[in-house]
């Protein structure tokens, strides 16, 4: 009977782990090329045009996840904006975004992996409201 107790309370507790996407890559605000990131204070709104775009690592709850959208502004400016808990919108390359101020959190973030070299190049970041121009 003990057995049976144990066995089912085992089950039960590994039951939120199945179906996790195992290959799925994350990474944290304290990875190597994050540390080149030149944070700034977005004080006014900005528009421009996503060059690239990945939604956050995971959906939002207890931790939290940002998106990652390289921007070019209409001053020619390329920047990245982190936008915490974007796991909803995907915006499309070229397409336009107003961008609007979004203070710093103060505990970590998780944010998807960035293959691009482009990325990589990016210095400027802010974190930011990301709403598509009609």
């Amino acid at each position: 009977m003990n057995r049976l107790f144990l066995l089912t309370i085992l089950c039960i507790g590994l039951y939120p782990c199945l179906g996790q996407n195992i290959n799925k890559k994350y990474s944290n605000s304290s990875n190597d090329n994050k540390i080149n990131w030149q944070f700034f204070t977005l004080v006014d709104t900005l528009e421009g045009q996503v060059i690239y775009h990945k939604i956050a690592p995971i959906p939002e709850g207890h931790i939290i996840g940002a998106s990652v959208t390289i921007v070019k502004t209409l001053t020619n400016d390329t920047i990245r904006i982190l936008e915490l808990n974007n796991d909803m919108k995907d915006f499309k390359i070229m397409s336009t975004v107003i961008i609007y101020p979004m203070g710093q959190p103060t505990t970590k973030v998780l944010f998807p992996m960035e293959n691009d070299t482009t990325c990589q190049t990016i210095k400027k970041t802010c974190y930011g409201l990301l709403i598509a121009k009609q």
